[in-house]
């Protein structure tokens, strides 16, 4: 039932992403990166999970531009949802470069950020 309570949760947070972005707002938000975040291995951190789609795209975007990240996969452990929410994460995937975060994937975006 956890499990299932999980799942639910999360698709509920990536429908909020996705109706958010419908708005066309700027998803690059400037804010403090959680303490937390800091024991991750990379600069740059993907907060997913293996049945989003967009998750899978944003994955590949960063292996084909060669951009080492840490991926933590929502559904793995819930202490990966416990840095998701204390990152602000609201809809996966959730990218957090430093101080940039980005909700969602949009390839533009996610250039900006890396500056390609």
């Amino acid at each position: 039932m956890k499990h299932h309570n999980r799942f639910l949760k999360m698709l509920a947070l990536t429908s909020v992403v996705l109706s958010a972005n419908s708005f066309a707002q700027d998803p690059l938000v400037n804010s403090a990166q959680p303490a937390s975040l800091n024991t991750a291995n990379s600069d740059v951190i993907l907060f997913s999970a293996e049945w989003c789609g967009y998750c899978q795209k944003a994955k590949q975007f960063l292996n084909e531009n060669d951009i080492r990240f840490t991926e933590l996969d929502l559904d793995q452990s819930d202490d990966h949802i416990d840095m998701f929410e204390a990152a602000g994460g609201e809809g996966i995937p959730y990218l957090v470069v430093g101080e940039r975060k980005v909700s969602g994937f949009d390839k533009s975006d996610y250039s900006k950020v890396f500056q390609l």
